[in-house]
């Protein structure tokens, strides 16, 4: 991949064909991820330089040459000393801009398929809240990663099993392997399979973990527990919930897919289920059902990569039903008003909800 179109990526300048050019070279292997990462970061780092070198200099000199003139009483510069000092200052920040960047062309040039290091390495791959994206596993398996989540996989799968780690939510299309057990571990549980599809809900900032079955069959246990006989087995249009906290809040349509008290610390089984509201994200869909305002919230701030504060606590146990489909961040506050009594201010990414 050529380095000129990742940093036109990177910067948000790529035409929609070098958008796809890269984002195939994303998915066709797995360490590329990790370069895209590094060459981020690197490109990002020079911000500062790029923004010194193109500087109004003689604004930001007479600024100083002001300030100093308030603290010492008058003092003359010379026009020359002053030019040369701008000069330098120029000459100084391009050169350590072209350092950088030259730095950042050997780098990428230097990286080495077969570096032990690099396939030893765990690749982190991060979602930004307000977006979602896909990838394909080392194992072909292909993955749906929501917004304000990450999966952290290997570069290569062991023989004996294919193992990832994921905080947020995720959809797994997992390819059939029966001597090679594909794992998923959350903070909270571990789901192992051998092919299958299925959503997994895990964030860290909510106090329930959700595992949806579509097709196929998994065995769940809890992170502590590792005994064959302790795995509960999930078949497919059922759902799993794990509770870490006694006080986390459920939903009506929760309450009515699972029969008898929620219990903390125990994965538990729900009836047979519509999956279309758990998988809706995928579409770009949001559904609730009787859900409360304030988990409502942290959805919205997720899906659109937004602040949302609640200024009254009497709105956070207000519920709600419907449906929001490729809308606006707007138009999505618009139509829960249609039911709920509340006004609300939009400062760019932050928002703050008032009661009516």
């Amino acid at each position: 991949m050529e380095l000129h179109i990742l940093i036109k990526y990177i910067e948000g300048t790529a035409s929609y064909d070098e958008k796809q050019k890269v984002e195939n070279w994303i998915l066709s292997e797995a360490r590329n991820i990790q370069y895209l990462e590094k060459v981020k970061k690197i490109w990002l780092s020079v911000d500062e330089l790029k923004e010194l070198a193109s500087i109004d200099v003689n604004k930001d000199w007479n600024l100083v040459e002001k300030r100093m003139t308030e603290r010492s009483g008058k003092i003359e510069i010379r026009s020359i000393f002053k030019s040369k000092i701008i000069y330098l200052g120029r000459i100084a920040a391009v050169f350590l801009l072209g350092v950088v960047i030259s730095g950042l062309f050997f780098y990428f040039g230097r990286e080495n398929p077969n570096n032990k290091n690099i396939s030893q390495a765990r690749f982190e791959f991060n979602v930004p809240e307000g977006q979602k994206s896909d990838l394909v596993l080392p194992d072909g398996t292909k993955v749906m990663v929501n917004a304000g989540s990450k999966l952290s996989f290997p570069k290569e799968f062991s023989e004996n099993n294919r193992e990832v780690w994921m905080e947020g939510e995720a959809f797994f299309e997992v390819k059939k392997d029966a001597s090679n057990p594909f794992i998923v571990h959350t903070s909270g549980i571990n789901i192992k399979v051998l092919g299958t599809t299925f959503n997994v809900r895990a964030y860290s900032d909510e106090q329930l973990i959700e595992t949806t079955l579509l097709e196929g069959k998994v065995l769940l246990n809890k992170d502590s527990d590792d005994k064959t006989e302790n795995f509960v087995e999930l078949n497919p249009s059922h759902k799993a919930i794990y509770l870490k906290n006694k006080d986390a809040k459920i939903s009506a349509g929760l309450g009515r897919e699972f029969q008898g008290p929620l219990k903390v610390d125990e994965i538990l089984i729900s009836e047979l289920i519509n999956t279309e509201a758990t998988t809706s994200w995928i579409q770009g869909k949001l559904i609730f059902e009787n859900e409360f305002f304030d988990v409502i919230t942290n959805r919205l701030e997720k899906y659109y990569g937004v602040t949302i504060r609640i200024e009254d606590e009497s709105l956070k146990n207000i519920r709600y039903t419907g449906t929001l489909k490729k809308v606006s961040i707007d138009q999505a506050l618009k139509a829960l008003q249609l039911t709920t009594s509340f006004n609300y201010k939009m400062n760019n990414t932050e928002i703050i909800l008032t009661q009516k």
